[in-house]
């Protein structure tokens, strides 16, 4: 309302001529062009009789945790199918200088070199030079419309960075390039399937969302709200509880449960304790900054400007290699019985690449990402993405998926 009622207020001045009409020139203020853009938030006013927008917050309020866990899903499908696509389409050293090459061009420039080598000979030579030198012309005026317009495929795909703007394109059906490998063809394939489903979810959960807010009164809502702040507290009240407990039992006997290695092991990894909830949430932290780092790494430009960053970044994965057989060794020491599971499987494989890296380390750091062990090993990281849904915020909507795999399945 104040922003508006300053653009009303400077239009009904001596500068009323130019709020209406800016010359949007280099001496014209930024303030002559934001005047009517000002006047136009009035139309927000409206939302004081029809509460479009309150409605809108509340419905993105109340199911903000389900809204969330699509996009997440959404970001998941995405990162993972582009990474797929960077794997199958990207080449070692193509563009990393920068370039894009050009058929035509290309073209043009040998038969210039060819003009000269031969030398001026024939009575059209000048015209012949004219319409080479047109259409070269016409070459660089046309890359400045279309700058992917001769870019070879691994260009595009030079980086997983690089790889989400063509990724997000293709999950939403739309296939401007088709000049696939047969690999990367089964990847559309499946993401075509999974994409749209995951895609429209937003969709029906929105829907859903204003159909359930609409058909509940104000009063319902507070009622629930209070009663959401009440189980806080009420948990809150319980956690410390426990906390003081736990506290005055451990002063007065330390070390007296049976199996203590496994209980402590236990607690740490189902965060049962103030102490396991720490833990825990670091070993999730080092599991994205991990990811991150791998996809850093997969950027020609970070090794192009910062030579010491294929030093950093392996030492880094060291790191969170010895954190992770950490944390294998508790889940194992925690849950033995449970050793032989899916996500156990994960784990190991996920440690694979570091002892990789330790038993070829001279390689790793010499080499340029062209050797054998080197594509394993970042293969073999990128698959480091599954251990996100092991997350706890995840774990009942994978059950669900789970259980209607299953359901699914003929008898």
């Amino acid at each position: 309302d104040c922003l508006s009622l300053i653009g009303i207020v400077f239009s009904l001045t001596t500068m009323r001529s130019r709020v209406f009409h800016p010359s949007y020139a280099k001496d014209d203020t930024v303030l002559d062009d934001m005047m009517i853009l000002c006047r136009s938030l009035r139309l927000f006013s409206l939302d004081s009789y029809f509460h479009t927008l309150n409605v809108l917050k509340g419905v993105i309020w109340l199911n903000r945790q389900t809204m969330a866990r699509a996009w997440i899903a959404l970001v998941m499908m995405w990162y993972s199918h582009a990474t797929l696509l960077y794997l199958f389409e990207h080449q070692p050293g193509c563009g990393q200088d920068g370039v894009v090459h050009s058929p035509g061009k290309a073209a043009s420039l040998f038969q210039a070199q060819t003009w000269i080598a031969n030398g001026a000979n024939a009575s059209d030579d000048g015209r012949s030079l004219m319409q080479l030198l047109v259409s070269l012309r016409n070459d660089n005026e046309g890359e400045g419309e279309d700058e992917d317009a001769g870019m070879e495929m691994c260009e595009r795909y030079a980086s997983i960075p690089r790889a989400l703007q063509y990724s997000i394109v293709h999950l939403s059906g739309d296939y401007p390039e088709t000049d696939y490998t047969f690999k990367s063809k089964i990847v559309h394939f499946v993401g075509i399937l999974f994409g749209t489903a995951i895609s429209s979810v937003f969709a029906g959960v929105f829907s859903a969302s204003f159909q359930s807010y609409l058909a509940e009164i104000r009063r319902d809502e507070l009622l629930a709200e209070a009663k959401v702040r009440m189980a806080k507290i009420t948990k809150n009240v319980v956690l410390l509880q426990r906390f003081a407990r736990n506290a005055r039992r451990g002063q007065r006997s330390r070390g007296s449960d049976v199996g203590g290695a496994a209980v402590f092991c236990r607690k740490i990894v189902h965060a049962k304790s103030p102490l396991g909830v720490c833990i825990m949430l670091f070993l999730y932290i080092v599991l994205v900054l991990n990811l991150i780092a791998s996809l850093v790494d997969s950027l020609p430009e970070i090794h192009q400007h910062y030579h010491n960053s294929n030093y950093i970044l392996i030492f880094f994965e060291l790191g969170c290699t010895c954190i992770f057989i950490i944390e294998f060794i508790m889940r194992w020491t925690a849950e033995p019985a449970r050793g032989k599971s899916w996500f156990r499987l994960v784990d190991v494989i996920c440690i694979i690449p570091g002892i990789l890296t330790i038993v070829y380390l001279q390689e790793r750091l010499d080499g340029d990402g062209t050797s054998t062990i080197e594509e394993v090993i970042e293969v073999m990281l990128c698959l480091r993405a599954l251990r996100l849904i092991d997350f706890p915020y995840f774990h009942r909507e994978v059950a669900l998926i789970h259980h209607g795999m299953l359901d699914a399945c003929p008898m």
